[in-house]
């Protein structure tokens, strides 16, 4: 229970995405790996080496997503803060503009993936 809290924790925080995305990069990467070394073409040496090396370029791909994912939930912050800090807006235009911030990251999270 305690470690779905910690979790559900993670999950609410600023920067869950690239935190979860990295934990999936290092899991498949890992899996990878292990099929590779337990696969049926475990037994050629040059082919478990080819497996890795595909793991390893898939790895560097997932981990390239994940730090762009990093990098626009970075941007989000200074935005978040800049609308709380305002206080000439009412709470109303202080609730669109962290919206506007968040619709940003969520744009650049889009193109993190292509």
């Amino acid at each position: 229970m305690l470690v779905a809290f910690a979790f559900n924790a993670i999950e609410s925080n600023a920067t869950s995405e690239s935190v979860q995305c990295n934990r999936e990069c290092t899991a498949e990467k890992l899996e990878c790996s292990d099929e590779c070394r337990m696969g049926e073409d475990a037994i050629d040496r040059s082919e478990v080496i080819q497996c890795l090396r595909e793991c390893r370029i898939e790895s560097e791909d997932c981990e390239e997503s994940c730090n762009c994912m990093s990098k626009c939930e970075k941007k989000s912050q200074p935005c978040e803060q800049k609308c709380k800090s305002n206080t000439q807006q009412d709470s109303e235009a202080s609730e669109d503009c962290i919206e506007m911030c968040a619709e940003e990251v969520e744009q650049c999270m889009d193109l993190c993936g292509e």
